[in-house]
């Protein structure tokens, strides 16, 4: 459990806005978090399985966040259900959430869906093929929202809603990090390519 001081500055510049904008806030942050043993095999062994919340309670903004990114062995096959919650009012930029969070989200570039409100909900089903490569499918659902923006101008032409998606690849353990090849589809049909190296 974290309880604190919070302080966040932050500058932005876009096409749309007519002058660069600079911010600050400043409040109270709290954090929990329940932290899992990492895996012992597997092609994501620095990743940590966590259940976590977090509020920020600041004077330019507001933001509430859940997520859970769990981990099952289940027999050969490897289980990973990923959910989060959040809502946020007035946030900065560089705070609004992203659907599917660091990881990403099936079917979409990494941070393409942003917004004050997200829910999702995702599952990947891994088994091993050789050594250290694993087989992955994910499929997932969620939302994101752009209610109460700091700038609506900047996001008028910005995603919302519901989005369904899902992912094939092929995804192992690397001295850098988990590595990922993966190829996926999510509602508007629209392929996409996705390389990742590490975390």
């Amino acid at each position: 459990l974290v309880l604190g001081p919070a302080v966040h500055a932050w500058w932005m510049r876009s096409a749309v806005l007519p002058t660069e904008r600079r911010g600050d806030a400043v409040g109270l942050l709290f954090r929990g978090a329940r932290l899992f043993s990492l895996p012992s095999a597997g092609p994501d062994l620095s990743t940590i399985p966590t259940l976590a919340a977090e509020a920020a309670w600041l004077d330019g903004y507001r933001r509430l966040d859940a997520h859970a990114d769990l981990r099952f062995q289940l027999g050969p096959v490897i289980l990973r259900p990923r959910a989060a919650a959040g809502w946020g009012e007035t946030l900065p930029l560089a705070t609004l959430f992203t659907l599917g969070g660091p990881y990403g989200f099936p079917g979409l570039r990494m941070g393409e869906r942003r917004g004050d409100q997200r829910v999702f909900a995702s599952v990947a089903f891994l088994h091993g093929i050789r050594g250290p490569l694993y087989a992955s499918v994910e499929v997932g659902r969620g939302r994101t929202a752009l209610a109460r923006v700091r700038h609506p101008e900047v996001f008028a032409t910005a995603a919302s809603g519901w989005v369904s998606g899902a992912e094939l690849g092929l995804t192992g353990d690397t001295p850098f990090g988990s590595f990922l090849l993966g190829y996926g589809i999510a509602t508007g049909g629209r392929p996409v390519l996705k390389i990742r190296l590490g975390n």
